[in-house]
């Protein structure tokens, strides 16, 4: 006869906490001010920053590239793949409306090949510190 096991509880996710990074002043094609990072994934970091032409707090999450034009750490054919999920992402998101869905303002391409999009601010704690 054998004894039966309690089933294993699944562990909590593993939340990499985010301290913000203060910036000096950077700014993308004068329209964006980028005044801190907020958060980094694989392939991508979210600014708190500025709508200098609308004047509004914006966020701004924008693919991490390296002077090749190419997503840190991937061979060029996976760079077109990561930026093609990274603007498809973008469009889908655009095309939501909840009020629990943070809506997209715009998607562009700057300053020879940063790929971004920006969408409303809003504050808040990470995951981890919750």
């Amino acid at each position: 006869m054998s004894a039966v096991k309690e089933p294993k509880k699944p562990s909590a996710p593993n939340y990499r906490a985010f301290d913000t990074i203060s910036l000096p002043a950077m700014s993308i094609d004068e329209r964006y001010e980028l005044i801190e990072e907020v958060g980094r994934g694989g392939m991508g970091s979210v600014f708190r920053a500025r709508d200098n032409q609308l004047d509004r707090e914006i966020a701004l999450k924008q693919l991490r590239v390296d002077d090749s034009g190419t997503v840190r750490s991937l061979t060029p054919e996976d760079t077109v793949m990561f930026t093609k999920r990274f603007l498809r992402e973008a469009k889908v998101t655009a095309q939501l409306d909840h009020p629990n869905i943070i809506p997209v303002y715009e998607i562009a391409e700057r300053n020879g090949g940063d790929i971004f999009y920006t969408m409303q601010f809003v504050r808040g704690v990470s995951m981890a510190a919750r």
